[in-house]
């Protein structure tokens, strides 16, 4: 189950509430046309995207909430505390995604870390998070807001920003993000340790 302004609802209502943003974002980025590729969402609720997508593609989920699926492998994980890449008994994927999921963590740095090392080299990696007009409670509004933010955080953290966008959904605006995965040698730091 899932708390939200809303009260408590279950992973397939919350995706379906979602579905206009969903829809446009498998049209933005092409989802349903990507084949014969290791693709993992991360934060995937009842998985309603990757349920879009070509069984041609091997296909995991990551999440809290757990569910089943005929093509879909999946995975339960804490993404804040959970040493999660050394559990996922996966070869590197080309593609990871996770839709609005930075602004429920306390530890954003695992999370990415832990992404980084399930994906490959060069590997993209699609994010978006809340701007600022929906007001979305978080626990470092700092890291997402503004989007700079959140752009520098992942420089630090080795992806280079690819394409960025703006989405209007019927709950205010969404920032989606496309990453490369590049190798540590190439982060960004202000202050260098």
């Amino acid at each position: 189950k899932l708390y939200t302004a809303q009260g408590c609802i279950g992973a397939e209502e919350y995706d379906n509430s979602h579905k206009g943003r969903y829809m446009d974002t498998i049209t933005l980025l092409n989802l349903d046309k990507i084949e014969n590729t290791r693709f993992c969402d991360m934060g995937s609720g009842s998985g309603w995207i990757l349920k879009k997508m070509s069984k041609s593609n091997h296909l995991v989920a990551i999440d809290a909430v757990k569910f089943e699926h005929e093509y879909i492998k999946f995975y339960q994980a804490n993404f804040d505390y959970d040493r999660f890449s050394h559990d996922i008994d996966e070869d590197l994927f080309d593609y990871i995604m996770c839709l609005e999921t930075f602004e429920h963590l306390s530890n954003p740095y695992n999370f990415v870390f832990e992404m980084k090392q399930m994906l490959k080299p060069h590997g993209k990696l699609v994010v978006s998070i809340p701007d600022e007009d929906v007001q979305h409670n978080t626990y470092y509004p700092g890291l997402i807001y503004p989007v700079d933010n959140f752009l520098y955080f992942m420089q630090q953290m080795a992806f280079k920003l690819e394409k960025g966008w703006h989405q209007k959904t019927e709950f205010g605006h969404i920032w989606l993000s496309v990453f490369r995965n590049e190798p540590w040698g190439k982060h960004i730091m202000k202050f260098q340790k």
